[in-house]
């Protein structure tokens, strides 16, 4: 795992935990957990396609 998706999914552990301990506001933890799985896609997608427009190019 790259350094960035690991960064990203600590993020997104991190949010979960703050949501279910109440520390932040549900609404505004789903809000930020939308946006850490939105980047986690986008980097894994960036990362199969080996390239920065977003396709998905995968060889046999």
């Amino acid at each position: 795992m790259s350094s960035v998706n690991s960064v990203s999914a600590q993020m997104y552990m991190a949010l979960e935990m703050l949501k279910k301990s109440g520390q932040i506001q549900e609404q505004t933890a789903e809000k930020l957990l939308e946006q850490a799985n939105k980047q986690m896609k986008f980097n894994i997608t960036e990362k199969l396609s080996g390239s920065e427009d977003g396709s998905i190019d995968i060889k046999a």
